[in-house]
C-alpha cells in the first residue's frame, strides 16, 4: 500500500503541498495527485468579536455582503473587489444569521437567533442598502439554528429552525413566512449542531438536512425531512449511530454520478461520506479516516466549495484547538467520493466561538473563485488564489 508522498513547492503566499495518497489509516483512498488550494494571507474587514455570519446580497448590487454578529449584528457591503465598507447602524445581539426574501418583496432580509437562553428569533425587513426596519420577533422552543427555504410554496422565505431543549433532545420547527406561530415541530434524535435546506429528492420542494450528537459527542446522526410543499415536512431516514457526534454538514456531487450527496465532519474531526442516490436516501460508508482534526479539537463549522480550482468538490473546516490558535484545514475531493489528506490552510486568531457559524464561502472579488470569510475576534477575508 502506497504512503503519501509529499512534494513541496515555494510560491508567493508561503509553502504549498501536492498528496499523492493512498489510505493507511489516512484520510484517503485515492491515488491521484491532487492541487492544493492557494489562498492570500487574512486581511481584517472589521473589528470586533463575532461568531456567526451569513453571506448574501443586502443592496441589490450585484456583490455578495457579509452580516456578522456577536454582541451586536452588523454588516459589511461588498465592493466586488474582495473589499468592504462596514455599515453604519448595528442590530442587536444573536448566535445565528440567516438570509433571504420574507415578504416578497425582491429585498434580502435577515433573520436572527437570539443568544443563548434567549428562546426569540427576529426577522429584520430589508431596505436594499445595508439597513433594516424594525423587526418582527418569533418565539420558538430552544432555538440554536435557522436556515431559510420557501416550504409552503408561495414564492416566499419560511423558516426552518433547529432547537436544543434543555432535556438534551432537539427539534424541528417550521415557520410560514407572516405567522409568527409555528407550523409543526417535530421531535429528533438528541441535541442538533446542523441544519441544511435544499431539494434532497428532486421534486422541487425544499426539505431539511439535519445532524447532530449525543450529550457526550461519542454517537452522532443524520436526519432526513421531505417537504410536501404546503409547509409541512414528513420525516424520512435517521442515520444513527454514527462514529461520533456531527458538528457540519455540506452537500454537493462529490463522486460525479450527477446525484447530491453529503459530507458530514464530526466534532472531533472525522470527515463522513454518504453517497446519495439522487431520492434523498444516503449510503454511508467508513470514514476517511483517521482526522481532519486532532482528537481533543472542535470541529466548529465547515463549507464546501472547489477550493483549489480543479472543477471538484473539496471541504474545509474550521477548528478549534484543545490548546493553541484555532486554525483552517483543506480537505480536497477527487471528484469520485474519494478525498486527500488535510492542508493547513491559515491560522486563526483567538475567540473563535462554539454554537454559530464563523465560516462565510463567496466569491468576493468576482474571479469564480470561491474565497472564505471568517468571524472571530474580527471578520477576515481570504481570497482564492488557486491557479
Amino acid at each position: 500500500m502506497h504512503k503519501y508522498l509529499l512534494l513541496l513547492a515555494v510560491t508567493g503566499c508561503g509553502p504549498t503541498y501536492t498528496y499523492l495518497g493512498d489510505a493507511d489509516g489516512g484520510v484517503s483512498t485515492t491515488n491521484e495527485i491532487l492541487p492544493v488550494a492557494v489562498f492570500a494571507p487574512a486581511v481584517d474587514a472589521r473589528d470586533g468579536e463575532s461568531h456567526s455570519m451569513v453571506v448574501a446580497d443586502f443592496n441589490k448590487d450585484a456583490k455578495l455582503d457579509i452580516f456578522a454578529s456577536g454582541e451586536a449584528t452588523a454588516g459589511l457591503l461588498g465592493k466586488g473587489d474582495g473589499t468592504f465598507t462596514a455599515t453604519n447602524g448595528m442590530l442587536g445581539a444573536s448566535t445565528w444569521l440567516a438570509a433571504g426574501d420574507i415578504n416578497g418583496d425582491s429585498k434580502t432580509d435577515l433573520v436572527t437567533v437570539g443568544t443563548i437562553g434567549v428562546k426569540t428569533m427576529l426577522s429584520y425587513l430589508g431596505n436594499a442598502d445595508g439597513s433594516f426596519q424594525a423587526p418582527t420577533q418569533f418565539d420558538a422552543t430552544q432555538p440554536v439554528i435557522v436556515e431559510l427555504g420557501d416550504f409552503s410554496g408561495d414564492g416566499l422565505a419560511d423558516l426552518a429552525v433547529a432547537n436544543r431543549k434543555f432535556s438534551g433532545a432537539g427539534s424541528l420547527a417550521i415557520f410560514v413566512s407572516g405567522q409568527s406561530a409555528q407550523l409543526q415541530e417535530t421531535d429528533t434524535s438528541d441535541s442538533p449542531g446542523a441544519l441544511l435546506v435544499l431539494d434532497l429528492n428532486g421534486d422541487g420542494k425544499p426539505d431539511v438536512l439535519m445532524a447532530g450528537g449525543d450529550a457526550s459527542q461519542s454517537q452522532g446522526w443524520v436526519n432526513t425531512f421531505f417537504g410536501r410543499g404546503d409547509g409541512h415536512m414528513d420525516s424520512g431516514k435517521l442515520y444513527s449511530s454514527l462514529v461520533d457526534g456531527v458538528a457540519g454538514l455540506g452537500t454537493g456531487d462529490f463522486d460525479g454520478d450527477g446525484k447530491l450527496d453529503v459530507v458530514a465532519v464530526t466534532a472531533h474531526g472525522l470527515l463522513l461520506f454518504g453517497h446519495g442516490d439522487g431520492m434523498g436516501g444516503f449510503t454511508f460508508g467508513p470514514s476517511f479516516g483517521g482526522e481532519t482534526a486532532s482528537a481533543q479539537d472542535a470541529v466548529i463549522n465547515i463549507g464546501v466549495g472547489d477550493f483549489n480550482h480543479d472543477q471538484k468538490l473539496d471541504v474545509v473546516i474550521l477548528v478549534r484547538p484543545d490548546s493553541g490558535t484555532p486554525y483552517l484545514n483543506v480537505i480536497p475531493g477527487d471528484g469520485k467520493g474519494l478525498f486527500g489528506i488535510p492542508q493547513h490552510l491559515a491560522d486563526i486568531g483567538t475567540n473563535l466561538q462554539t454554537g454559530g457559524h464563523p465560516l462565510g464561502i463567496g466569491d468576493f472579488n468576482g474571479d469564480g473563485k470561491p474565497d472564505i470569510a471568517i468571524a472571530h475576534a474580527k471578520v477576515d477575508i481570504l481570497l482564492n488564489q488557486s491557479p
